[in-house]
C-alpha cells in the first residue's frame, strides 16, 4: 500500500535528480512532466513561490511524486487560499502553461496512486479554499471525480476543457510528397496558393538553427515576429513577461537538444518561426512568430506548419502536436486526441460560497 506524505522542497537539486530518477521508471510521461521541464520550472519558481512535494512511497520506493505551490506574500485573511498542482498562482509565472498536467507516476505503481496523492493533498491543504489542476490529463481528471464523490469537505468544479490536436505524421502524402492527405481539402488548396505566391517572390526552404549562435538569431526573430503581431493589435505578446523568458532561457540551457526552433525563409525574408519540443518520436509546437502579410492569400501561418510537418515527418518523427486550444487551423491540420480539463477542488466554506456568489452576480 502506497504512503504519501507532503512536504516543502527545501533542496531544489536534490528534489530534481530523485525526480529524473521516477521519470526513468515512468513510462506514460508527457513532456510536461519531463526533468528538462521540471527542473527549469522550479529554478523560477522557487524564488516567488512555496513548493511543497507530494510522495508516495510503497515497498520502500518512491512511486508517485508532485509538485504543489502557491505565491508567497499572499494574506491568507484577506484573501483566498489556494494551491495548484504544478503551478504556483503567480499569473505570469503560469503564463508557461502546462498541459497535460498529473503526477509523476511509476509504471510498477499500484492503481490506487493517484487517489492516494489527492487524499494527502487534501488532508494537507485541509485549511486551503481551493486545490487546482489545470489542464489535467484524463486519468487524473477521473481520478479527481472518482475520489471527490461522497466527501463533505471538497467540491469537485470543473472550470474548463479543451481539445488537443496532433497531426499523425505517418499518415501518406497527397501525392505531391508534401502535404499529408489527411489535412483537409481547404488546408491543402490554401497551402498551395500560399506556396505558388510566395514562390513568385523567391524559393521556399526551412531551416533547423543548430549552432548556438544560429538558436540565439532564431530566437530572437521568434520574439520580434510575435511581438509585431501583438503590437499591431495594441498589446503585448507573451515574450514581454520576463518571468516566461526567464523559464524559457532555463529550460533552452538544461535541455538544448529538446528544443528546435525552425525557420522558414522565402528567399532571404523570413516567413516564420516556429519554437518546438521534441520528445519521444514527437514535435510539439509551443509557440510561433509569423510575418504578417496585407495579402491576406498568403498564409504564413499555414505555409510555416505545413513545410515544419514535411520536414519533421522526413527526419522520423511521429506526430506534430499543436497542443490544446480550439484554433480553427488545428482543426484543418491535426485530430483531437484527448481533451485536457481544468479542475478546481473547493473547500466547503462560507467564503468560497461568498465568492462564487459575488462572480455569480458578474
Amino acid at each position: 500500500m502506497v504512503e504519501v506524505s507532503v512536504r516543502p522542497i527545501t533542496d531544489k537539486a536534490t528534489f530534481v535528480s530523485a525526480w529524473a530518477d521516477l521519470y526513468e521508471r515512468a513510462s506514460a510521461t508527457s513532456f510536461f512532466l519531463s526533468p528538462a521541464w521540471m527542473g527549469a520550472w522550479i529554478e523560477c519558481a522557487a524564488p516567488i513561490a512555496k513548493l511543497y512535494c507530494a510522495e508516495g512511497i510503497e515497498e520502500g520506493r518512491v512511486k508517485a511524486q508532485g509538485i504543489f505551490g502557491e505565491p508567497l506574500g499572499r494574506h491568507a485573511i484577506t484573501s483566498l487560499r489556494e494551491i495548484r498542482l504544478h503551478e504556483t498562482g503567480n499569473t505570469q509565472l503560469d503564463n508557461i502553461y502546462i498541459e497535460e498536467n498529473d503526477f509523476l507516476i511509476s509504471d510498477d505503481a499500484g492503481s490506487d496512486v493517484r487517489k492516494a496523492m489527492l487524499a494527502a493533498a487534501a488532508a494537507h491543504f485541509a485549511r486551503y479554499d481551493s486545490i487546482v489542476f489545470r489542464n489535467t490529463m484524463p486519468q487524473l481528471a477521473d481520478a479527481l471525480e472518482t475520489w471527490s464523490k461522497g466527501k463533505d469537505e471538497w467540491v469537485y468544479k470543473e472550470i474548463a476543457a479543451q481539445s488537443d490536436y496532433r497531426v499523425d505524421l505517418t499518415d501518406a502524402d497527397d501525392g505531391d510528397g508534401l502535404l499529408l492527405a489527411s489535412f483537409s481539402s481547404s488546408l491543402r488548396a490554401n497551402i498551395r496558393r500560399s506556396i505558388r505566391l510566395y514562390e513568385a517572390r523567391g524559393p521556399l526552404s526551412i531551416k533547423i538553427a543548430a549552432s548556438p549562435e544560429e538558436k540565439a538569431s532564431a530566437w530572437s526573430k521568434l520574439i520580434d515576429l510575435h511581438e509585431a503581431r501583438w503590437r499591431q493589435q495594441g498589446q503585448s505578446g507573451v515574450f514581454a513577461n520576463d518571468h516566461l523568458m526567464k523559464f524559457h532561457e532555463s529550460l533552452q540551457k538544461m535541455a538544448p537538444e529538446k528544443i528546435s526552433l525552425a525557420e522558414v525563409f522565402c528567399g532571404n525574408d523570413v516567413v516564420g518561426v516556429l519554437y518546438n519540443f521534441l520528445h519521444e518520436g514527437a514535435v510539439i509546437n509551443y509557440q510561433t512568430g509569423f510575418k504578417m502579410e496585407d495579402d491576406n492569400k498568403l498564409k504564413p501561418g499555414l505555409l510555416s506548419h505545413a513545410l515544419a510537418c514535411d520536414h519533421y515527418r522526413k527526419q522520423g518523427f511521429k506526430q506534430y502536436d499543436f497542443l490544446a486550444g480550439d484554433d480553427e487551423y488545428k482543426r484543418k491540420f491535426g485530430k483531437e486526441t484527448h481533451q485536457l480539463k481544468t479542475i478546481a477542488l473547493e473547500r466547503r466554506s462560507l467564503r468560497m460560497k461568498a465568492r462564487n456568489f459575488l462572480k455569480a452576480l458578474r
